[in-house]
């Protein structure tokens, strides 16, 4: 088989692959999300290229825009297909080797097929502007390999690492190690954003602001090398150029080798344990839940989220919701951090009342199990108390602990009994609504998904996102009249009025996540048969 046919092969699975998505249940929804990211994407990829022309016409940092741009697309083609890893059908090497393929044609297959997609579209759209810095033919040739040996660097860099990490993506204990990586990454950026706003506020009270000063660390890097090349000496180009390539080429070499070794090893990652787990109930014995039907869905929730790294991902993302939006204040700020600061719980019971709102979409086909149980009328509603209970029992000492932490750290004793109020009345309430949207609106999840996948591997990450963003609009709507308790409380400064609300508040909330609990449970009750086949459909 010549690369011509190979190549045109690869085009056309890559083109199936996506239509056949597209007919699947979902596939509506995948469609929009495409339509709507290739959009973002050609336009923020072309408003960076004009902003590159005009910063060339001004005179002012092209090359070091140049330099932070190229190695931010490096490290965006490293760490999206990890976190990603079931998004792709071409990004598991375990898949290709079904194909009647050697281990060469897979990487070229799998090579093609990263070429087609809105990433590598903006990346090639992006690294168009180092043309921005070119002076002369001669210059003008080295940028243009420079830019196609940026996008074979990061298509070989990207998949080198998701083959040498594809056995650990599929295992539970590699989707657990990725909810740490994900928190880790959200702590990250923060300290880093935090570094950059002091490292800022001290060069403006200096008067020396140089984005040289940012670009000079990653010009050494291989991306770095091509973004640096059009304005360098005739020798320095060529060695950087070739340089670039000898690495490119090593990371094929690495990279077929890898793909063959998965297409040869056996896949131990869906092989049972020999050595059994000792016996445990159900009911945690340190945490006393109440008897019966409520109680066991609550313990069962509870031990899903120390399994289930998707739960641990969304549990992550409303527990971290203070600390990132805190830290560059407190590092920036030192000493001066505002008290009104202990309000950043809110954001806690706004997202913490939203991570049930899939409750039946994780169980997946084990939804079957509770509907074939019921022996009351009673018990839909049982089955959504007991979700909430765990959440709540999760979700409630998360905000009572930050509700401590940045009341300490911004001196806002005085205004902690208020937010914590108004965080525990969005809670019941956004647990109430997220039993609704468990009923009427749940997805599918991939059985091997990601810590990640919030519904884009099935197709709906678009649905995913949009009734999310409507149970967020909802939990604040239905917050409106407890803001006449919380004025007062603000404006005069009043201990009395923020003890009334930290009682009023959640009694408020549980009233209203209760009524939103009953009307769900009715619905549960009459269309279970359909979120069955529904949260089945990917398994």
């Amino acid at each position: 088989m010549s690369l011509r046919e190979l190549v045109g092969i690869a085009l056309r699975l890559r083109i199936a692959l996506l239509r056949g998505s597209f007919r699947t249940r979902g596939g509506t929804a995948r469609l929009i999300a495409l339509v709507v990211g290739s959009i973002a994407a050609l336009f923020w990829g072309g408003l960076i290229l004009l902003g590159m022309v005009a910063a060339r016409a001004s005179g002012s940092g092209t090359q070091d825009a140049a330099l932070l741009l190229f190695n931010a697309l490096l490290v965006a083609w490293v760490v999206l297909p990890v976190l990603t890893f079931v998004s792709d059908d071409l990004l598991d090497p375990a898949k290709l080797a079904l194909l009647p393929l050697t281990g060469a044609q897979r990487v070229i297959v799998s090579g093609v097929g990263s070429l087609i997609g809105v990433g590598a579209a903006f990346t090639l759209l992006v690294s168009l502007s180092l043309l921005t810095v070119v002076d002369g033919p001669g210059a003008l040739v080295v940028a243009v390999v420079a830019v196609v040996l940026q996008l074979a660097l990061c298509v070989t860099l990207s998949r080198t690492c998701v083959a040498l990490l594809s056995g650990a993506l599929r295992s539970r204990r590699g989707r657990d190690l990725g909810v740490l990586l994900v928190v880790l990454l959200g702590l990250g950026f923060q300290l880093v954003n935090a570094g950059v706003q002091v490292f800022l506020n001290d060069a403006r009270a200096a008067g020396d602001v140089d984005l040289h000063s940012f670009a000079s660390p990653v010009r050494w890097t291989p991306a770095g090398w091509l973004a640096a090349a059009p304005t360098a000496s005739p020798a320095v180009a060529v060695g950087s150029l070739v340089a670039t390539a000898a690495l490119v080429a090593g990371l094929v070499v690495v990279w077929g080798r890898t793909v063959a070794r998965a297409a040869e090893r056996v896949d131990l990652t869906t092989q049972a344990r020999r050595s059994a787990r000792r016996a445990r109930g159900l009911m945690p014995r340190l945490l006393p839940l109440p008897a019966g039907r409520t109680g066991a869905v609550a313990a069962k929730e509870l031990r899903y989220v120390t399994r289930d790294p998707r739960r641990l991902a969304t549990l992550a993302y409303a527990g971290l919701l203070p600390v990132v939006v805190a830290l560059p204040f407190v590092v920036s700020n030192g000493s001066g951090v505002s008290p009104h600061l202990v309000y950043l719980i809110i954001g806690i019971g706004l997202l913490g009342g939203t991570t049930a709102g899939n409750r039946f979409g994780m169980d997946g086909s084990a939804v079957y199990l509770l509907i074939t149980t019921w022996t009351d009328r009673r018990d839909p509603r049982r089955d959504l108390a007991g979700g909430d209970l765990a959440a709540a029992l999760i979700a409630v000492p998360l905000v009572v602990l930050a509700g401590l932490v940045l009341a300490a750290l911004g001196d806002g004793w005085w205004y902690l009994p208020s937010a914590l109020g108004m965080a525990l009345a969005l809670l019941a309430i956004g647990l109430g609504g997220a039993a609704v949207q468990a009923v009427i609106a749940a997805w599918p999840m991939p059985q091997n998904a990601t810590a990640f996948s919030g519904g884009g591997g099935s197709g709906a990450g678009f649905q995913a996102f949009g009734t999310s963003m409507l149970l967020l609009a909802g939990e604040l709507a239905a917050l409106a009249p407890l803001l006449g308790l919380l004025i007062p409380a603000l404006v005069m400064h009043s201990t009395a009025w923020s003890l009334v609300l930290l009682v009023v508040g959640p009694a408020y909330g549980a009233a209203v996540g209760e009524g939103l609990r009953r009307v769900a449970a009715a619905r549960w009750q009459a269309s279970a048969p359909e979120v069955l086949l529904t949260v089945s459909a990917a398994r």
